[in-house]
């Protein structure tokens, strides 16, 4: 069998990022950006065509955002809810998260959007915290 192919880990801190096409480039071009009106923005995952998902902050709690390759930005919250945080988004462009979470209690629930903004809402039952991490 022959030897595989290195594998290349991306780890997004803070919302810097690597372009999915300079991944092969000699000199990998970065990108930063903030969600407008925003304090603070964390980028959570990105996809092979440039898509960019992840939290941000203002004034009223966290909340979800999709950046599409070209810059445009959409934020959203699961309806009726509080603190929103996009953790993974796949190809089709589908959103996992968690929401209604708060660092110093153990309680949250899940959601996945899909890539025209529709939210569906779930929990494993009978548990306190349900916690999505990723979506292939």
């Amino acid at each position: 069998m022959p030897p595989r192919a290195p594998r290349l880990s991306l780890v997004l801190v803070g919302a810097l990022l690597i372009e999915p096409q300079a991944i092969h480039a000699a000199s990998p071009k970065f990108v930063t950006f903030d969600v407008e009106g925003s304090s603070s923005t964390q980028a959570s995952g990105i996809n092979d065509v440039g898509q960019v998902t992840g939290r941000y902050y203002d004034g009223q709690g966290s909340h979800g955002f999709v950046r599409e390759s070209g810059g445009t930005i959409a934020t959203f919250d699961v309806p009726g809810h509080s603190n929103t945080w996009a953790r993974s988004i796949n190809l089709f462009g589908v959103v996992a998260g968690v929401y209604d979470f708060t660092f110093f209690s153990p309680c949250g629930h899940s959601f996945v959007r899909d890539s025209g903004g529709t939210i569906i809402t779930f929990d494993v039952p009978g548990a306190v915290f349900t916690g999505m991490t990723s979506i292939n």
